[in-house]
């Protein structure tokens, strides 16, 4: 008897059995697959569903269209409109009553207010930064969550505790979902879309990104606003540590400053909360320019160097991960089949001098996943079948630095961690080839018994035994250096580095621990910008 956990392929096909488009907006999609469509065709049969009708007139009415006249019927507001915006609203409000039923209203109040200035602040940057039409930046803000949505009425009350305890504790849910399902809510929501056929351009901008394949244009335009629109939206829900991590975001793929983001900012609240009226939904009290202000004060508040916290935080989120596995794990008695599209969390990959095509990565937090991917209740690793074991050996990287500690500790040495992350980005250079230039530039330096690994998806753990704080700092950096000065290294995005030394390890010191505060530096680090060394010494 095997415990594991519902795979993405299980949870899907659970969810495709409970949600379906009403029949409007499945009619509206036949229609408009069709290239010779007429508008009246479209009215025709929009008209069959009076209170969508209505709901798409009194957006369509609302300033936040800002129509120079009054719109009283389908007709003019094609006309007025086109085609194209109007199908878009139909589909983000043709959801299927299902997937709000029973929801505990804090939880529903959250999401709201997340999707929509996630929706609205997509819209009004597209509009703003790329002078392009932001109806399909606003369609797809509003569905990129359906995925929360769909876990909530599959998993039930565990996983909506999951959520809860994971907002109370500022920590990345998607992240989160990553170590304990194996997926996240996000490639569900990918999944549920392609099954109700809804367009390509609204399920490529939430796919995730090949780094090998380069997206047309409009779509990773679409995918960068969408990032930037999506951390700006938890912002404004008060999650203030994501604050740094937004403006070095938007002054690096968007060259915004404070001061342009904060008129985003000012138009916001008024925008949602008409929205919301005009949808019926409920949505907790709006005070974003508090919330704005207070998130800049928090982050000159902050200490540069945190990782102690960071670390118990890690601790908090294993033991997060470990309650909600236990809790939605079932108990299987038949031979499991592999699922095409199941995923489990980053396999422990080889040394550097054998690096390999990792999979191909589902979401950001593949590059961001805990270093520990060890938890006390068994780390997440690939397992030769579809469910996510809730008990398996440790990675590779993880064991050898385990191996490096009690040498150290017997010869009295400290021992240095640096974890180095890759921010993807779609580049000509594919990220393994930075990798293992990383890894050579590393290997280079022919130090005494130290080593590179793999450590997950763009993700590289370069053990340093005998190595204090000010020489891993300096080795770290003159790293960063050679690694600019290559061509190679010149065309890629942001390198994030943490570093943690423990300078006297005691006979019960455990590795995960130096592990676990060499990934909150680096998370640390992609919070300031991405491109930056962030330290600790234990």
């Amino acid at each position: 008897m095997v415990r594991r956990l519902p795979t993405l392929d299980e949870v899907a096909r659970e969810a495709q059995q409970l949600f379906t488009l009403p029949a409007v907006a499945l009619k509206l999609l036949e229609l408009t697959n069709r290239a010779d469509v007429a508008a009246a065709e479209l009215r025709a049969c929009l008209e069959q569903d009076p209170a969508l009708t209505s709901k798409v007139l009194r957006v369509v009415n609302s300033s936040l269209f800002g129509l120079s006249r009054k719109v009283a019927d389908l007709h003019q507001a094609v006309a007025l409109l086109g085609v194209k915006p109007l199908k878009l609203l139909v589909l983000g409000f043709s959801l299927p009553d299902a997937m709000f039923a029973g929801v505990a209203r804090d939880v529903l109040a959250r999401y709201w207010k997340l999707t929509l200035t996630r929706a609205l602040a997509a819209r009004e940057l597209m509009e703003r930064i790329w002078r392009r039409g932001g109806d399909e930046a606003l369609i797809v803000g509003l569905l990129a969550d359906l995925g929360f949505l769909a876990l909530v009425q599959c998993l039930g009350p565990p996983y909506v505790a999951f959520a809860r305890r994971a907002w109370e504790a500022e920590s990345d849910l998607v992240g989160l979902e990553q170590r304990a399902l194996g997926y996240d809510h996000r490639q569900l929501t990918v999944r549920l879309l392609d099954q109700w056929g809804l367009p390509e351009s609204i399920v490529a901008a939430l796919r995730p990104c090949d780094p090998r394949t380069p997206p047309p244009d409009e779509v990773r335009i679409l995918r960068s606003v969408l990032r930037l629109a999506e951390l700006l939206a938890h912002v404004l829900c008060g999650e203030r540590h994501r604050y740094e991590r937004l403006v070095g975001l938007a002054r690096q793929e968007h060259r915004l400053d404070r001061e342009a983001l904060a008129a985003v900012v000012q138009t916001l609240e008024q925008q949602v909360a008409q929205l919301a009226d005009v949808l019926a939904v409920p949505i907790d009290a709006l005070d974003y320019q508090r919330l704005w202000e207070d998130a800049h004060a928090h982050l000159t508040a902050v200490a540069a160097e945190a990782a102690i916290s960071l670390a118990q935080a890690a601790r908090r989120e294993d033991d997060l991960v470990a309650d909600f596995a236990r809790q939605v794990a079932t108990d299987v008695t038949q031979p499991e089949r592999v699922g095409a599209d199941s995923r489990a969390a980053p396999r422990p990959l080889p040394p550097a001098g054998e690096l390999r095509t990792p999979p191909r990565p589902t979401t950001r937090t593949e590059q961001t996943a805990a270093a520990g991917a060890h938890c006390r209740a068994g780390a997440m690793a690939d397992q030769p079948r579809s469910g996510v074991s809730v008990a398996v050996d440790e990675p590779v990287w993880l064991s050898h630095v385990r191996s490096a500690a009690q040498l150290c500790r017997t010869q009295r040495q400290p021992l240095a961690l640096l974890l180095m992350a890759l921010e993807p980005r779609d580049l000509p250079v594919p990220s393994e080839e930075l990798l293992r230039l990383l890894a050579q530039l590393c290997d280079a330096q022919e130090l005494p018994g130290a080593q590179c690994l793999r450590a997950g998806f763009n993700r590289l753990a370069w053990c340093l035994p005998d190595c204090d704080r000010p020489q891993a700092v300096a080795l770290a950096q003159g790293l960063r250096r050679q690694f600019r000065e290559n061509p190679l290294g010149r065309a890629a995005g942001p390198l994030g580095m943490g570093l943690a030394v423990a300078s006297h390890i005691a006979r019960n010191f455990d590795a995960a621990m130096l592990a676990d505060a060499a990934d909150r530096c680096l998370g640390a680090a992609q919070l300031s910008g991405g491109d930056c060394l962030k330290s600790i010494d234990l």
